[in-house]
């Protein structure tokens, strides 16, 4: 018989690794089936993947370049010309920028972006 689980290390919730993750997760990660729940797992995933965001962003300009926005949650990476080449979007795209092609973009917050996109400009006049 296995021994208890001690529970998740961040939250400390009791579960049962074979009915969280199945058998098959447990044999091809032990490692963090073994310490942390799904969802404190998910939740360290997204902020290793904001921090990530926002490293990028902070290397093209911490600033949206139409209106000036600098609240990070509303800022987006956006190609300057439009897509041609490398990820289009997601943590594909932020790789893509930290590994040195940021020349390639302009930070834009959501509202000058989704204007870019739509309507081939935006009312502000930056883009």
């Amino acid at each position: 018989m296995q021994a208890p689980h001690p529970g998740c290390l961040d939250c400390g919730r009791d579960f049962d690794i074979e009915v969280w993750y199945g058998t098959g997760y447990m044999k091809e990660r032990p490692d963090v089936a073994d310490r942390y729940c799904k969802y404190c797992r998910q939740a360290r995933g997204r902020e290793a993947a904001d921090k990530q965001r926002w490293k990028a962003i902070e290397l093209i300009g911490s600033v949206c370049v139409c209106c000036g926005e600098a609240m990070m949650d509303f800022l987006e990476i956006d190609h300057i010309d439009g897509y041609k080449e490398g990820p289009r979007s997601g943590q594909a795209l932020v790789r893509y920028v930290l590994a040195g092609h940021e020349k390639e973009f302009q930070v834009l917050c959501r509202n000058c972006n989704w204007a870019k996109f739509n309507r081939g400009s935006c009312p502000h006049g930056g883009v």
